[in-house]
Order: C-alpha cells, then sequence, then structure tokens
C-alpha cells in the first residue's frame, strides 16, 4: 500500500510539473533506451515457499535481474525533458522467470550537464513460470514503478541511470501435492537501473 501511495504522488507531481512546462515549445526526438543492469531487490520474495509431506520448497535469494528495452519519443525543451516509452524486458532468478512489458512516463530537469527528475510506469508480467521442481502455476500480474532517473546530456547517446521502487505481486496455485505457504509472492522491492539512451 505505501508503494502505491508513493506512485501516485510522484504521477501527480509529475502531472503538476506538465502543466506549467510550456511543452507546445519542445523539440521531439525519437529515443531507445537499453537497460541491461537492471536489479530487482524483493525484500519479502524469500519468505515464500511450498511443501509436500516430505520435500519443502523456497526462494533462495531476493534479487532477480530485470533487463528492459524500450523505445519511443521526448521532448526537449530548454529546461525539461519529457520522455514517453514502452518496450519490454525479462525478469529472471533462481525461483521462477517471466517476460514483461513496460510503459514509462519520466521528467528530467537540465542541471548543469546532466538531467534528471521523476518517472513512473507500469509493468506487465506475462505468463511467469516456477522454474523449481514443485508445481506451482504463477497468475499473470499487473505492477507499478516511481522513482528518479538520471542521464548525462548528449545529442546521440546518452548513460541512464535510474532509482525504484516496484510494487506488485504473483498469485499462486499448488497442484497436485505441492501446498503454498502463502497465496502470493510479493516481488515488491528495489529496483535499480543502468543503461544507455539512444537519440534520433
Amino acid at each position: 500500500m505505501k508503494g502505491k501511495s508513493f506512485v501516485s504522488a510522484v504521477m501527480i507531481a509529475m502531472g503538476m510539473m506538465v502543466l506549467g512546462s510550456g511543452m507546445c515549445f519542445a523539440e521531439m526526438r525519437f529515443i531507445v533506451n537499453a537497460n541491461p543492469l537492471a536489479f530487482l531487490i524483493s525484500p519479502d520474495a524469500d519468505e515464500f515457499s511450498a511443501s509436500t509431506t516430505f520435500v519443502r520448497e523456497e526462494i533462495d535469494g531476493n534479487t532477480s535481474w530485470m533487463p528492459t528495452l524500450l523505445g519511443g519519443v521526448e521532448f526537449d525543451t530548454e529546461s525539461v525533458v519529457y520522455a514517453v516509452t514502452a518496450g519490454g524486458g525479462y525478469l529472471y532468478n533462481d525461483a521462477f522467470r517471466t517476460p514483461l512489458v513496460q510503459g514509462d512516463v519520466a521528467v528530467r530537469f537540465k542541471i548543469w550537464n546532466m538531467e534528471i527528475g521523476p518517472h513512473v510506469g507500469a509493468l506487465y508480467f506475462i505468463d511467469p513460470e516456477w522454474e523449481g521442481t514443485a508445481t506451482l502455476v504463477l497468475d499473470e500480474s499487473l505492477g507499478v514503478l516511481g522513482g528518479i532517473s538520471l542521464t548525462t546530456t548528449g545529442e546521440h547517446f546518452r548513460f541512464f541511470v535510474s532509482a525504484d521502487y516496484v510494487n506488485g505481486e504473483f498469485d499462486v496455485t499448488g497442484s497436485g501435492s505441492w501446498v503454498p505457504n502463502k497465496n502470493e509472492i510479493d516481488y515488491s522491492g528495489f529496483l535499480g537501473q543502468v543503461g544507455v539512451i539512444f537519440r534520433f
């Protein structure tokens, strides 16, 4: 609940920035944002386990690799940059994995030789699969993220860094003799991303 409130506050602040920005004077550029170094730390994920009468299986660790590739448009004004992107990626750890679709909106202010500001997005995890021996069914999930992104400046190439909070969970159903200790896997947590932006 705290994560959703945080993301809502970021969205309201971004809306106020857009309304007062003079965005109609912006130059539009097409962009591609690749984030190969992206790791999600989910503090509560390793509390999940599933068991039969004689066997127990659990999540070992709480860190997932989550690379993404997004494309979209950027509106560049004298003091502020607005970016709207969408694309896909993958969430992977030793216990479960799933492809994902992401949409994102960012507002970055030009300060010195960099751009920094808030961004919010939605994550849709498609067909997640449990990778262990347990027979478990994970439902598709809609999550949200919000945080701060920073880029270097450059005409065609920029480095990108973000620190975010992600909120969401997978509903879980046991099958056969396997019984989960919880009805969901909570993947909420902190996401750090390092990547590049190409501008056209």
